[in-house]
């Protein structure tokens, strides 16, 4: 009797419909690591006069944060909150797959990266 009701757990799991990722298209910061992400965000708030060179020059790095234009990516779940005098951040991690090029959409390899995402903590 343990089998069967090991077998039929088995197939409800197998068998319920799989979601599907929602894929968003934007413009958004992106950095290799969440910790460059909240320092970027930091420097957002700051009015640092290049806060994507600045991060980079940090990491020693000239690629390790950017502007990605009409990428396609799938938003992960929030990683942390970087707070300012004036703006409230979530750090996301994304997986970036594919870009939007005049062509139309094209897939690229997944790969993950951080974003922000700006929150509205106004009372409701």
């Amino acid at each position: 009797m343990g089998m069967l009701v090991r077998l039929a757990v088995l197939v409800l799991v197998f068998c319920a419909p799989a979601r599907a990722a929602e894929v968003e298209v934007g413009t958004a910061p992106i950095c290799d690591t969440r910790q460059q992400m909240e320092r970027l965000a930091s420097l957002f708030a700051s009015d640092a006069p290049a806060p994507i060179q600045i991060v980079n020059a940090e990491a020693r790095d000239p690629s390790a944060c950017g502007i990605a234009s009409n990428v396609e990516y799938v938003r992960g779940s929030p990683i942390a909150t970087v707070r300012t005098k004036d703006v409230t951040w979530e750090v996301v991690e994304i997986l970036v797959v594919g870009v939007v090029t005049p062509e139309g959409a094209r897939t690229i390899a997944p790969a993950v990266y951080y974003s922000l995402l700006r929150l509205d903590e106004r009372p409701v």
